[in-house]
């Protein structure tokens, strides 16, 4: 009979393996986002902490690249529609849009996201 402790031991290794597995596949797919015609979205609220740490990087990004700012306090109609059409709930969300639909949910997310598409 297996051990419980050396059973939830190599669960664990395994879920962590298969995260970074899975974190390297879906970050590694930014390299397939055409952002030439691309519509692209940053959802976030002037008092989160978080939508202020990924601002500079979002800022940097934005000089480059035609994006919308959604501030979720007071969103315009275009904000409001994709933010309902794709269940945007959290901030800070970035939002791409090319021939798929890629939603970057946390500062984490946000800021490997845009390093990626660089």
């Amino acid at each position: 009979m297996v051990n419980k402790a050396v059973f939830y031991a190599a669960a664990i290794i395994s879920g962590v393996i298969l995260a970074a597995a899975g974190n390297t596949l879906y970050y590694g797919s930014n390299h397939d986002i055409n952002l030439q015609n691309a519509k692209i979205y940053f959802f976030y609220s002037d008092s989160c902490p978080h939508c202020r740490e990924v601002k500079p990087y979002v800022e940097e990004f934005a000089e480059k690249h035609n994006l919308t700012w959604c501030n979720v306090a007071k969103m315009d109609s275009n904000c409001s529609k994709v933010a309902e059409e794709l269940g945007i709930k959290y901030v800070p969300t970035l939002v791409v849009i090319d021939k798929e639909t890629h939603i970057f949910i946390g500062s984490d997310e946000v800021i490997k996201a845009i390093e990626g598409l660089k």
